[in-house]
């Protein structure tokens, strides 16, 4: 893509569009797979209070980041998501190496999960309160 940009501007233009549809569409359809292949494991790992501290932990990365990135809410978007979007790779890396024996891919999917629709309410709320804003 970066070469196609490079090299010929005026055409990456016109497939800017249908790249990006494609690549949505394909993404979507490997979300899916996965969770086809593990839907079972990850309704194993819902109980016990693992879900309330997900959710609690997106929560609390998303006011951190909110309050500090300041006036300007662009900022206060942007450092909220990525207060709350911890690398989940990380996570398993280290699971992994403490707990060589167990499988912890559905857990952290299973984080992924409640971390978008958490931050998709969060966002909605952006949205909502910035209207509001700029409308008084």
């Amino acid at each position: 893509g970066l070469a196609i940009r490079g090299a010929l501007p005026a055409l990456a233009d016109r497939l800017y569009d249908i790249i990006a549809l494609i690549a949505k569409g394909l993404l979507l359809l490997a979300s899916l797979a996965l969770l086809a292949g593990t839907w079972r494991t990850i309704w194993e790992a819902i109980g016990g209070g693992a879900v309330v501290a997900m959710i609690a932990f997106v929560a609390v990365g998303l006011i951190v980041g909110h309050v500090m990135g300041g006036p300007e809410p662009e900022n206060s978007l942007v450092l909220a998501l990525s207060t709350a979007c911890r690398h989940p790779m990380i996570a398993l890396s280290i699971a992994s190496a403490n707990f060589p024996d167990q499988r912890f891919g559905s857990s952290i999917l299973l984080y992924i999960i409640i971390n978008v629709l958490v931050g998709m309410v969060y966002v909605a709320w952006h949205r909502r309160h910035r209207i509001a804003v700029i409308a008084a």
